[in-house]
This record gives C-alpha cells, structure tokens and sequence, in this order.
C-alpha cells in the first residue's frame, strides 16, 4: 500500500503505512482556512517521500496544557536559557493568555489560522499591538521546541501575520529645555535627572547604578547590570554591558550626592538594606516602582512650561544632544548600548541631519577643485 486519500465529514485524512499498521494524519486547511483534496495530496506525498527516505518519525500526542506545562518547567524554568525576568513574564503571560486560548487543544492542531484567530481575540482587549507582538514571543519558542523535541512536524508561527506596531513618535528636549527641566525638579533628584538626561541610561540601568562601578578618575561609568521588577541582573546583550562617558556636571553632581549619602548614613547610622546603590529608597532598597520619578518629572517639565515626554525619551534626547555635539552614530552606539549600528539608525536615525545638496556639491570641489 502506498497510502491513499479518505474524506471523513468535511475533513480529508491521509493514510499510509507504518510498520504494520496503517496511520491516518488529518490534512491542514489551506490558506483560506478551508479543507481541500490538494492539500491532502501534498501532505501524502511528503509523508511517502520520508517514508522512502526513512526519515519519517511519529509525532507524540499532547495537549497544548501538558506541553506549556513541561516547557516552563524544563525550558524557562532553567536560568541557563533564558534569564529570570524573562521566564517570569512568560509564565505569566502563557498562563494569562495562552493557556485560556490553546489549553485544550493538540499540540499538532494549532494551526497558523488558529494562532491567527489568538491574535485576532487578543486585538479586542485594550492591549497595545506591541504587547500582543510580545505575547508571541513565548509562542513562537514553544513552538520551536516542539518540532525539536519531537511533538510537532512544523511550526505554524512563520506563518502567522502579526499585528503591525505603529512606530511611536519619538520625543525630546532640546539643551535649553532640560536645563529648565532640571531647574523644576527637586533638588534630591536633580542628580538622577541630570544623569538620565546627560548618559542615555536605560531607566533600569539608572535604578541599578552602584558606586563601586564608578570609574572617577576616567571619567566613565560601568554599567554592570540593571534592576527589572524588584530583580538585579546582567543586561540582555553584551552590548548593554559598556562604560559610559560622564560630563563633569554629571561628575560633580553624583560626587555632592554620594557625599550627602555618606552624611546621612553617618547621622543615621547603617540603611538595614545597604547594596551600596546610587540612587534608592532612604533604606538602601532599591526602587521598584517608578510612579513617583514620572510623577516628579511630569510635574518638572509642566512648571518649566516644557513639552511632556517619558523618563525614556530622555535617552533619546542625549542623542539628539549627541547629535548636535557632531558625535559619531558609532560612539552614540557605544554610550547608549544598542546591539548594531543598525539599530541606532533605526530609532534616532530621523534626529540625525540630513546632507541634502551641500554634500554633493562639496564631491565635485573634492574631484574638480571648484567653488
């Protein structure tokens, strides 16, 4: 027997054998989401084709519950494949969303259209097309791991058409407006805001600073790690781990705030929670939310009459300021911890000014010697 074709309700199964028995597999739909004979012949021809060439092997039958299950446990459960922040938001994510959605169903019948209707759900609820693009993230590693460990053929994922993320509109200060900026803020936090405004830190990164990566006489500071959720750890590339230039504003600023620390700590004695941070809660604990620094520089930029922007945009206003300084996008690169110049030019690159003719016609004064 060399297989054949059997229709069963709507649905067109194939059969051919294996071993001594015969093994029936449903056909997927096509791209409309519809059952056809063609698709079935496709799935029996490649099916006899592995047959031949024996690299035909089963598929073991599990729900999508039993596998997420399996794979939190074994995969994001293991702080040597992914990092504990990251399998803290899978967990929650997959037991939030997935779990509800795909729970019941076989691993092998998700198909992309069924992962195309997940997206459409989720577009329904008030979460930004960003979120749900980052809710595919675990889905799509699951179900990498699923072909590799033998409970899928192939992934639906590359499939899929993911919902398209409108590119925020980046927002910034010029020089004067943060030097008004900063004359609003209080004067315990001016430090904090003169160092985001001035080294592009990643707010994380800014929360994480410790002294003893301060490099004072070269004039740098090392970033080591960055706080997420309450949690230190190591940035997520080893572009985020660099050494950051310090203006000697931002210099003499951290050197008055670690001198006031140092005076309170004598005053009061020892914090009961010392991790010899930066900036942090009067008890030497870190600062996990951060409600009150957007409440503070909100109310900054409203009393200097400046325009509205988050903690993060400071970081792209560095850049704009780099950018008017003449700097390099490859030492912007550098100071601000993108992964590839590429990236630099794809989120600031529209700050960066446009040669226009002026260069053109310096070419031909550069070849001809003309004015």
């Amino acid at each position: 027997m060399r297989g054949s074709i059997v229709k069963k309700g709507q649905r067109y199964y194939v059969v051919f054998p294996v071993g001594k028995k015969q093994k029936w597999e449903r056909a997927p739909l096509n791209e409309k989401g519809r059952p056809t004979k063609k698709e079935a012949e496709k799935l029996l021809a490649q099916r006899m084709t592995e047959l031949d060439s024996g690299s035909y092997r089963e598929i073991k039958k599990v729900t999508f519950r039993e596998f997420a299950e399996d794979w939190l446990r074994d995969y994001a459960g293991d702080t040597n494949h992914i990092k504990e922040s990251t399998a803290t938001r899978y967990v929650a994510v997959i037991n939030a969303h997935h779990i509800p959605f795909f729970g019941d169903c076989y691993l092998a019948d998700i198909t992309p259209a069924l992962v195309q209707e997940f997206i459409t759900y989720m577009s329904k609820t008030p979460l930004k097309a960003s979120t749900i693009q980052s809710h595919l993230a675990p889905l799509t590693k699951m179900m990498s791991h699923a072909v590799k460990w033998g409970f899928l053929r192939n992934s639906p994922m590359p499939m899929v058409e993911r919902p398209k993320v409108r590119k925020q509109e980046v927002r910034f200060l010029s020089g004067v407006e943060v030097k008004l900026m900063l004359g609003h803020v209080p004067g315990e936090w001016y430090p904090f805001f003169l160092t985001a405004a001035l080294t592009g830190m990643r707010l994380g990164e800014l929360l994480a600073m410790r002294w003893q990566n301060m490099q004072w006489e070269n004039c740098r500071y090392n970033v080591m790690e960055r706080i997420y959720e309450g949690v230190f750890n190591t940035p997520k590339s080893d572009a985020f781990m660099r050494s950051v230039d310090l203006s000697p504003m931002v210099l003499e600023s951290l050197r008055a705030h670690k001198a006031i620390q140092n005076e309170t700590k004598l005053r009061q004695g020892p914090a009961s929670e010392d991790n010899n941070l930066v900036f942090c809660r009067d008890s030497g604990t870190p600062i996990i939310d951060a409600t009150k620094l957007r409440t503070l520089l909100v109310n900054a930029l409203t009393d200097a009459n400046c325009p509205i922007i988050r903690i993060h945009d400071l970081r792209h206003t560095y850049v704009a300021l780099l950018i008017d300084q003449g700097a390099s996008p490859k030492y912007i690169q550098g100071q601000i911890g993108h992964a590839s110049i590429q990236m630099t030019f794809d989120t600031n690159g529209h700050l960066m000014p446009e040669a226009g003719q002026a260069v053109v016609e310096r070419l031909d004064s550069q070849v001809f010697g003309t004015e």
